[in-house]
């Protein structure tokens, strides 16, 4: 069974080597967010073998808004879809590409959200549209990284910050950072100065191990490793949790793709996949499958114990 415990243990340390190649890109050599993607991708798969990763070509990116796929859960406890667009912090301290648009003139993320439930219902699988920034900032005079003024930590219950917050006390966890896409529609379409910057989106971002991160029961063991996991649950439950708390900052009465998002989390996990993620599973790529528009799509059967169960 999957080690949930070595998977977050492995996504912080690959958002810790992020946030290395983001901070030092001044000096003369940048690596760019799709070759960051496939990375962090093909090192979690060569030390998961349950996690399975196909890379398509990412000339049709902008259909459906997405960088990569990532399907997650098992046969048992069924599936969701999350649908992620990469986003790399400047040297100047602002996403450039937030306001994307694409060949027909629409948001970058207004295309990746209605991908989503278009496609969630075509599946019949609830997906999630997400953002994951790839951050990395350097101290001054050489000293260790500092946590933005004026800016909430969203991982943390009592906004404490890095070192001083007990839920993320290395601040580098933050080399990749999810939000949610709506949470990236509100400081983008909210007050000016904030829309593109770090400070703006990093106080709506968790590391993206929190994605599968579940709080021990108190007087649990320190290290529990295997313990049982049920990956897809605890995914929606995560989502619907920052969800809800994007709505209390800000109010997105106004946006109906809330309402849409909230009706997601609140659905079962699929016991299907779609033909493309079931063929990638399996090891089989047949050619009359609809294959996907993103680069990358991921599997992460979280009940296998090996790439061939």
């Amino acid at each position: 069974m999957l080690n949930i415990d070595a998977l977050v243990k492995r996504m912080d340390e690959l958002a810790d080597l992020t946030w290395e190649r983001v901070a030092f890109a001044d000096r003369g050599f940048s690596f760019r967010e799709d070759s960051i993607t496939e990375h962090n991708l093909f090192e979690l798969a060569r030390h998961h073998p349950q996690l399975r990763v196909q890379r398509f070509n990412g000339a049709e990116e902008a259909v459906n808004g997405a960088d990569w796929e990532w399907w997650v859960g098992g046969p048992g406890q069924g599936w969701v879809g999350l649908r992620i667009q990469a986003k790399k912090l400047a040297i100047d301290g602002t996403y450039h590409e937030i306001s994307h648009t694409t060949a027909h003139r629409r948001r970058q993320y207004d295309v990746l959200i209605n991908s989503c439930f278009e496609d969630q219902e075509k599946y019949a699988v609830p997906i999630l549209p997400l953002y994951c920034f790839y951050n990395g900032w350097n101290g001054q005079s050489g000293l260790d990284p500092t946590w933005p003024e004026n800016t909430k930590n969203a991982a943390c219950p009592k906004e404490f910050f890095p070192p001083d917050c007990t839920h993320v006390p290395n601040i580098r966890s933050f080399g990749c950072a999810i939000s949610s896409a709506l949470d990236v529609v509100a400081v983008h379409q909210g007050p000016r100065g904030s829309r593109t910057t770090l400070n703006g989106h990093l106080a709506r971002s968790r590391p993206w191990s929190h994605l599968f991160y579940k709080r021990k029961p108190p007087g649990a063991p320190a290290g529990i490793g295997t313990r049982p996991l049920n990956v897809a649950d605890t995914v929606l439950s995560q989502a619907g949790a920052w969800l809800r708390k994007g709505f209390e900052d800000v109010s997105l009465m106004n946006n109906p793709d809330y309402g849409r998002l909230v009706e997601t989390v609140r659905r079962p996990p699929s016991r299907q996949l779609p033909g493309y993620a079931s063929a990638i599973l399996n090891g089989r790529l047949p050619r009359d499958v609809e294959w996907p528009e993103a680069t990358f799509v991921a599997i992460l059967n979280a009940e296998a114990t090996s790439q061939t169960s």
